[in-house]
């Protein structure tokens, strides 16, 4: 070996690897990830279909409300309580906790009285016949 490659320290290439990841990962996406989460929006003749990926949550922490032509979807993800002991650190934590909210437009006006929801191994689905508005905002029943 020689004094020359004794001026670089070893990389870690794991390490490297997670960092270039993140590093060159869409800025808004690294905000998506952590304050929100991701909405798949289908259609068919009669109905659009919105699918929210909600994972580890029970129905009773979403909620689903119409606004004229858009969906608010909140949802409170809770924190569970951690034993952890004074020599016990965290190196690297992903989980969030707290509420996350997506407001989703629709490209035509909601019949919010005829809009359902469902939630599913960790799947939010809205069902949005395709029609004129006949009321107000108004809150969704997930079955």
């Amino acid at each position: 070996m020689t004094q020359k490659d004794d001026k670089f320290p070893k990389i870690d290439k794991k390490l490297l690897n997670e960092w270039m990841e993140t590093f060159f990962k869409d800025p808004f996406q690294r905000l998506l990830d952590h304050k929100s989460f991701r909405v798949d929006m289908f259609e068919d003749d009669a109905t659009l279909i919105v699918e929210a990926e909600l994972p580890g949550l029970r129905r009773e922490q979403i909620d689903v409300e119409v606004l004229d032509s858009a969906l608010r979807i909140t949802a409170n993800h809770s924190q569970v309580h951690e034993e952890k002991n004074d020599n016990q650190h965290y190196y690297h934590r992903e989980r969030t906790f707290g509420q996350l909210e997506r407001i989703v437009t629709v490209p035509f006006q909601i019949d919010a009285s005829a809009t359902s929801a469902e939630y599913h191994n960790g799947i939010l689905r809205i069902f949005i016949p395709k029609g004129k508005q006949q009321d107000r905002s108004r809150t969704i029943t997930i079955q």
